[in-house]
Parts: C-alpha cells; structure tokens; sequence
C-alpha cells in the first residue's frame, strides 16, 4: 500500500465512510464508530447473496478450489450449526446490544448506499462524492486498489478477527486452537494492501476465551473489539495524533481457508473447551 499521506490539518474531524456487510457484526462497526463521536459521513454496504446465500462465493471456490473441497468446507458448516445454532444466536444477543446497534444507526440517519461490488462505476462515484479522509472496512468482499486510493488521507483501515501476520483470512480463532494456541485467539486493526490481511498493523489485542464460546463467537468478539480499535486510531487522529503503524512480513502458510470437515471433526476431537 502507499505511504498514508499527512491530514490536510491536525485536530480535525477526518470525514469518515464506512465500508461494511449487511449482517449485526458489520452494523456493530458502524454503531461503534457513530457512539465514538466520529464524524461518519456516509455507509456503503455490500451484499452478494442470492436468496440468502453466498452464492458467488461458492460458484469462485468451486473454479479456484475444486468440488469437492468446496463440498467439504460447506458441509462442515452445516454441522457446525446443527450442533451450536442455538447456543451461538444466545451469544449473539449477549455480544451486541441489538436494540442499541439499530437506535444509534436510526438516529444518526445519514447516507447508506447500498451495492453489490464496492468497484461497481455508480458506487465508486459515490464514494467520490462523499469527500471522504478515511475508509473503514468491515467486509468480506475484496476493497480494490481504485477505490482504496479514493480517502484523502489514504487510510484505508480495515480488521480481522485474528492476529496477522500469522492468522490471516479465514476463521483465524478455529486455525489458532485446531493448532494448539489457544492464546493466539485475537484481532487486529490494519492499513488494508493489496494482500489478504497483509497490511502494516495499527493496534492488535487478544481475546479471552470465556465458557460456552466457539470458534464463530469468539470471531464475533474479534470483531467487535477491532471496531473499537478502529475507532480509537481515528479518535487520536481527529485529536492530532499520528497514526500508529507497524510493518510486517508475511510468514509463509499463514493463509487459512473455511475448515473441511476432517478438520472440523479433528478439531472437536482435539480439544473440548472451545465448541
């Protein structure tokens, strides 16, 4: 990624477009940013799905993966949630405050643009039109090098709910117990680059792992945290504090996939705390 170029002027309040999904954990990053007293400006939300499902997704993993792995990874989805649905949707509602999320989205009431591609023409002209100074990024979709030069700061800072280097993509919190490191369980805030998850990093923390969690909750937690991460960077930036920032090589094999089912399956027999 290019150098983050100086704010037009310290002690500012950077205008700031948030670039997220549709599900509560994406609208929790928005609400996180707007409680922070941040001068969010406008939200663009990307949503792939057909009829609720990932359906791009699973047609781009099939030509780059395979059938079969596909199959695999799908299907220990499918286990997963026949096993913790219940208990994971009560943990949903004691992570966030729902009610709280959808009042502070409600009484803020700026701009939301919705769309299926952030590089889609009509969304990268409205992301021009907001006259943004920063992007945050709370998505599973890939933010592209057009409309990452768009900020006028160039901060594009996204997160991930796992420590990169060394946890990067996906389910990073299954990838760190299935190897044992369970206090490698965390999240990270970052300078998005044209890798995944390979950014210099602004702030990390870790994650308890409390009774009753699984993999996908403490995800949800990573998530959670990351936001206010995010907003505290942002928050020294409006106060005239420099971005913190450190670079980082990328060790090799620390791009994880969805579990297969094997793995699922070893992963409960490997261990008994973590669902």
């Amino acid at each position: 990624m290019s150098a983050v170029r100086p704010s037009p002027t310290s002690g500012t309040a950077h205008r700031v477009v948030i670039l997220c999904g549709p599900h509560t954990t994406h609208r929790n990053t928005c609400a996180t940013l707007i409680d922070a007293g941040l001068n969010v400006v406008g939200i663009c939300v990307a949503d792939q799905r057909k009829a609720g499902l990932p359906l791009p997704y699973l047609v781009k993993s099939v030509r780059q993966k395979g059938l079969l792995p596909t199959l695999s990874r799908a299907s220990a989805r499918v286990v997963y949630r026949l096993m913790d649905l219940g208990r994971d949707r009560a943990a949903m509602a004691r992570i966030f405050d729902v009610p709280a999320i959808e009042a502070t989205l409600f009484n803020w009431n700026g701009p939301i643009h919705k769309t299926e591609s952030f590089s889609a023409p009509e969304t990268i002209e409205w992301l021009k039109a907001m006259e943004s100074d920063i992007f945050v990024v709370h998505t599973s979709y890939w933010v592209g090098k057009k409309v990452r030069s768009l900020p006028r700061t160039g901060i594009v800072l996204g997160g991930h709910p796992g420590i990169t280097p060394h946890y990067r993509g996906s389910h990073s919190a299954f990838w760190a117990i299935y190897f044992g490191k369970q206090q490698d369980v965390g999240c990270t805030a970052f300078l998005l680059s044209d890798g995944v998850d390979t950014g210099d990093i602004v702030a990390q923390d870790r994650i308890p792992i409390a009774d009753d969690d699984s993999f996908i909750t403490l995800s949800w937690k990573g998530m959670k945290r990351t936001a206010e991460l995010q907003a505290e960077a942002i928050a020294d930036l409006d106060r005239g504090i420099p971005l913190a920032r450190r670079s980082v090589t990328i060790p090799a094999n620390t791009e994880f996939d969805n579990p297969r089912l094997s793995e699922f399956l070893r992963y409960r027999l490997r261990q008994q705390r973590v669902r």
